[in-house]
Formats: C-alpha cells, sequence, structure tokens
C-alpha cells in the first residue's frame, strides 16, 4: 500500500489491517485519536514498512503492530514514536533518522529486532516526560552513529557500558537503563573476550583474558600443554591460561575456546617459541658467529648464509633475518647480554652459537 501522506491511518476507534507492505510520504503507519477519546485505534501491517517522513506513530490508547522492518529516513524522522499510552509492536527491525524508537507521556515500544538511527547525532532509544512510565524494549542491538546517543532517558543520556542493573521479563534477561520512572530495556546478550591471539616464550608461564557475559560459559584447550582455570562459570570473569615449557625446536600453537550459553563461541589462537635446547658442536670452519661492537656478526668463507635467528637464553625468538649473502651485521638492540644464534647456510647447514655481548 502507497499513501501520500500516510500508508495506513486508523483514528477514533477504527481498526485497519494491511496484509502486504506500506509506503509513504508522510507516517508509514499510523494510529490515534482526539485526545478526549477512550476507543483504542489500531493498524496492523502484515509486511515492512517504509517512510521518506517517519515510520510509525501512535497516540493516545492506539496501538500498531507491524511484522516486518520499519525504515523512516526523514531528516528529522522516527523509525517509531508511541506517546499518550499508545503501543507499537514490531517483529523486526526500526531505522529512524534523528530517533530508532521514541517514547512520550506514557508510550509503550517493543522491537523485537534492532533499533537503529542513521542520522548524525542520532539517539537510538528516547524516552521523555518524566512520571509517565514511558517504557522502550529492545530485544536486538541498539546501533547509533559515533557521534549519536545510544539511549536517552528523560534528561540522562546513557552509553551502552557500562552494563546496568538487569532483570527478568518472561525468562529473559534484559538489562535495565532507567532514570527510576521511565525505561528501555535492552535483552542481555552480550558474549565477547578481551584477546584474540596469545604468545608465549618457550620458558612458558602465565597470561589472563576477561570474559564479559550474562551466560554461564565453558572453556577448552586443544592441546595438554596448555591449560586454563577456572574452565567454566558464569557472567564476567578472569581466565588464567597456563602454558607449560616448550623444549622442542619447533613453534607450537593451541587454540582456546570459549562457549557460552546460547551465544557464538569465542577463540583464542595461542602460539608459543621454540627452545634452543643445546649449544650444537658441529665443526664449521668457514662459518664464523661473534660479537663485535655489540652487534651480532655471522659470516662465511664459501657459504652463502640463508638466515640467522636470534634467541634469548630461555629460548625467546628476539630476531630473525634472511640474508642470501656471506656477511650478517645484527644490531644489538635485544637487551641481552648472552645470546643463542642459530645459523642456516644454502647448503643446510645449521649450527647453533652461544655469544656474550
Amino acid at each position: 500500500m502507497t499513501g501520500t501522506n500516510d500508508g495506513v491511518f486508523a483514528k477514533d476507534g477504527g481498526k485497519a489491517t494491511v496484509t502486504n507492505a506500506t509506503t509513504s510520504g508522510g507516517y508509514g503507519a499510523h494510529a490515534n485519536e482526539n485526545s478526549y477519546s477512550t476507543v483504542a485505534s489500531a493498524a496492523t501491517v502484515l509486511g515492512n514498512v517504509s517512510s521518506v517522513g517517519n515510520g510509525v506513530y501512535v497516540g493516545h490508547l492506539g496501538t500498531v503492530t507491524v511484522s516486518g522492518n520499519i525504515t523512516a529516513t526523514g531528516s528529522t524522522g522516527y523509525g517509531v514514536y508511541a506517546c499518550y499510552n499508545g503501543t507499537i509492536t514490531v517483529d523486526g527491525n526500526a531505522s529512524g533518522v534523528a530517533y530508532g524508537a521514541h517514547s512520550y507521556v506514557g508510550g509503550t515500544v517493543i522491537v523485537r529486532g534492532g533499533v537503529t538511527a542513521t542520522g548524525s547525532g542520532g539517539t537510538g532509544a528516547y524516552v521523555t516526560m518524566g512520571g509517565s512510565n514511558g517504557q522502550i524494549t529492545v530485544d536486538g542491538a541498539i546501533s547509533v552513529p559515533a557521534d549519536g546517543t545510544y539511549i536517552k532517558v528523560g534528561s540522562t543520556s546513557m552509553s551502552q557500558t557500562p552494563y546496568p542493573a538487569t532483570e527478568s521479563i518472561g525468562g529473559i534477561i534484559y538489562f535495565k537503563y532507567t532514570d527510576g520512572t521511565n525505561t528501555v530495556y535492552v535483552k542481555a546478550n552480550p558474549f565477547s573476550v578481551s584477546a584474540t591471539a596469545m604468545n608465549f616464550a618457550a620458558a612458558g608461564g602465565h597470561q589472563t583474558f576477561d570474559i564479559q557475559s550474562v551466560t554461564t560459559w565453558l572453556i577448552g584447550s586443544s592441546d595438554s600443554w596448555l591449560t586454563v582455570s577456572p574452565a567454566s562459570g558464569s557472567n564476567n570473569g578472569t581466565i588464567t591460561v597456563t602454558a607449560a615449557a616448550n623444549t622442542t625446536s619447533l613453534t607450537r600453537t593451541a587454540t582456546v575456546t570459549i562457549m557460552g550459553s546460547g551465544v557464538t563461541a569465542k577463540t583464542i589462537t595461542v602460539t608459543q617459541d621454540a627452545a634452543v635446547t643445546a649449544i650444537e658442536t658441529i665443526e664449521a670452519p668457514d662459518i664464523n658467529v661473534y660479537s663485535q661492537s655489540g652487534n651480532v656478526i655471522v659470516d662465511s668463507k664459501t657459504l652463502a648464509i640463508k638466515t640467522v635467528s636470534v634467541y634469548g637464553v630461555s629460548g625467546q625468538l628476539l630476531k630473525m633475518v634472511e640474508a642470501g649473502s656471506n656477511r650478517v651485521s645484527i644490531p644489538q638492540s635485544f637487551g641481552h647480554s648472552i645470546l643463542i644464534v642459530k645459523v642456516i647456510v644454502t647448503d643446510g647447514t645449521m649450527i647453533t652459537r652461544e655469544i656474550v655481548l
């Protein structure tokens, strides 16, 4: 259905149902009556609502139900606007320019999807008029531009975090953003971890990451050399990751998986440096490794040097250089007085030397 001013309009106790989408230049869907009416009007749209003005407006006990999405593109438009004890229910998403969702003087807005304000300085969810018990409930995410306001209740602007107290509504947990009278409820389903990757020295050790959650979770490691504690819990937590010493000459990798109830699992990739466990005594008179003026020098009379790897005494790799020449000079910037240098030449010969700077 297409309208110049209103896509669908129910007034003074009227009822209107649209079985497909509505498009308009004013209100996409509108239910209202004069301020003295006690008979509610109702508009139902079994599809999407789009408008170059405002999305859905309801007032004075009216109700509007939309089974699809709402999109409003007017420069000062709102996705949904409920006032004077009117109620709007949206099964999909609601998007406006100035406001995603607005409740005024006791209006109730329920959005089962997400709410978006697209305009510069826009507000995601806005409840005004103290003492009126206005309420907005959003099951999806609230999205605003970088200079926008996540939620505004009365005269108070609120960011998404720190998260406020929660409240159970029909067995579903919501964050409750409130000034004590008017409230915006946002379904509490965040699940995040503070790291996506970790690296350990060959000697092993401990590192931590944080979980931000409102659900229960389990954590597992893909390899026995890497453990986590605690391995289960709920809500927010700090997790300790412990890597055993790596005594091999190979770098190794493991994965930590964090699984939450009803949310997408998170993973952390953990790598550990290879160890340099001994000083090899291969005779290679044409390969020299030494310190000169604080630099690491590797040279050969007859062989081209392929790579030079410099390690600390605990086995952590400090630097690797691909050469392809007979001489390599690596400036000393490692903060170590003793280094272990592994050299591989083009014929495959490998030697390891300890040098004192």
